[in-house]
């Protein structure tokens, strides 16, 4: 899922968001954190942030920036394996 935490104003507005979801045909659901709470309950500073949630919904991976193909692959991998028997399979 992806979250849209405008930095000005203008980038607040929910048709601008949903105008540049068409536009970029952006397939992930996208909320708009137009008030910054989600931005501002993961703490985060930094844009692109990648937030990994676990199976209780608690972060277990935070990336900041980007160029981390490989560091997620690879955690995605052992995180797989270690929380397999936890994962929905429905």
């Amino acid at each position: 899922m992806g979250c849209h935490s405008a930095k000005f104003t203008n980038e607040k507005e929910a048709k601008k968001v949903r105008d540049a979801i068409l536009k970029y045909d952006v397939k992930h659901p996208v909320i708009n954190d137009d008030k910054m709470i989600v931005w501002r309950n993961f703490e985060r500073r930094s844009w692109p942030s990648l937030l990994v949630l676990g199976p209780k919904g608690v972060p277990i991976l935070i990336l900041s920036g980007e160029g981390h193909k490989h560091t997620l692959d690879l955690f995605l991998t052992v995180a797989y394996t270690h929380y397999n028997d936890k994962l929905n399979k429905n």
